[in-house]
């Protein structure tokens, strides 16, 4: 489940940070992943709400796909899921073909 809190700059321009959890690092630290969404000018308060919903609901089925990448992703982590992303097509199409 995700958080949302709303902020509201200087200038008055709104934006939304959603925070959510994908589970536990090998420390037994919670992975947090966040995202911002700013709402486009001229949107009513409700479809604001409206599409927030739908961000939020993205933003986690992301975080279950294991497509989000945190700012300071190292190189190995990237090419390590680069490269298991690719077995794993790989393979399926092996498979498929072979039959």
């Amino acid at each position: 489940m995700a958080t949302v809190k709303k902020y509201i700059s200087k200038n008055g321009d709104i934006s939304y940070n959603i925070r959510a959890y994908a589970g536990y690092d090998r420390y037994g630290r919670q992975i947090e992943k966040r995202m911002t969404w700013r709402p486009g000018q001229g949107m009513s308060e409700k479809a604001i709400k409206k599409e927030l919903e739908r961000q939020i609901v993205l933003f986690e089925e992301k975080i279950r796909q294991n497509k989000v990448f945190d700012t300071n992703t190292t190189f190995v982590h990237f090419m390590f899921y680069l490269i298991s992303s690719l077995y794993y097509h790989t393979s399926k199409y092996f498979n498929n073909n072979n039959a």
